[in-house]
């Protein structure tokens, strides 16, 4: 039975960073409150990546995963996956997402998910388990995410923020299930990296954390329906599991 950790009380800031390696978020299902979780960042951003992994049985809703607001912006960055199972990224505010099918995810089984934004071209790209999409130029063209804003933008994990300094979320988009290895970057990480993210344990060396936000170094707030618990399959790849009293 999976160990509880902590229960996040309702606005419950981690002021100091925090290293969740063997952790993950459970987004609860029965409720009807904002279910979030929301991570301030220190700098602005123009390129992206974007990389996390994320696991539910539930294809009843639209969910949003990741979501970016600026002071003047509510939606700078969005990644969300509709009830078909195809992702949808949006900059900049737009209304028009970048568009990714038929990619490699499957419901049951926690799916890995990265996202590139190239500013200086506008190009995009999703890869999703041991598959990614063609590298995609978004209609909106090239730009910064954040823009030179004196105060750095807001991430939400779960929800769209509508407003940079209030608690106003939209309503499509609940998540749930659980996400971990949450991790950004702002530039445009290589295949490489890419692939040591997607291969976790199995790579022969680690990939290099996000330097924007980092699963090991996170300071964030949650909603009182989401809970932090021990991931009991983060383990290494050699173990020894018991089954009717043999060892294996």
């Amino acid at each position: 039975m999976r160990f509880l950790l902590l229960f996040l009380l309702t606005q419950c800031c981690h002021s100091k960073p925090q290293d969740l390696s063997g952790y993950l978020l459970e987004f609860r299902r029965v409720t009807e409150n904002p279910k979030y979780v929301d991570i301030p960042l220190q700098r602005n951003v123009d390129s992206a990546t974007v990389c996390l992994r994320h696991f539910s049985d539930d294809d009843v809703y639209d969910v949003t995963l990741f979501s970016m607001a600026t002071p003047t912006l509510p939606e700078a960055l969005t990644l969300s996956r509709s009830l078909n199972g195809h992702y949808a990224f949006y900059h900049n505010g737009s209304s028009i997402p970048v568009l990714f099918r038929n990619l490699p995810g499957k419901l049951s089984t926690p799916n890995s998910i990265c996202v590139t934004w190239d500013s200086a071209n506008g190009l995009v790209q999703m890869w999703l388990n041991e598959g990614r999409s063609p590298v995609k130029r978004s209609r909106e063209g090239p730009g910064s995410l954040s823009g030179s804003h004196t105060r750095p933008p807001r991430v939400t994990l779960g929800k769209v923020r509508l407003d940079y300094d209030k608690d106003v979320f939209g309503v499509v988009g609940r998540l749930p299930g659980e996400i971990k290895d949450v991790h950004m970057w702002d530039y445009v990480l290589d295949a490489c990296e890419i692939k040591k993210y997607m291969a976790e344990k199995k790579a022969a060396e680690p990939f290099t954390p996000g330097n924007v936000i980092n699963w090991k170094s996170m300071e964030y707030t949650a909603s009182d329906n989401v809970l932090l618990l021990k991931d009991e399959y983060d383990c290494p790849l050699q173990c020894s599991v018991v089954e009717n009293g043999v060892s294996s």
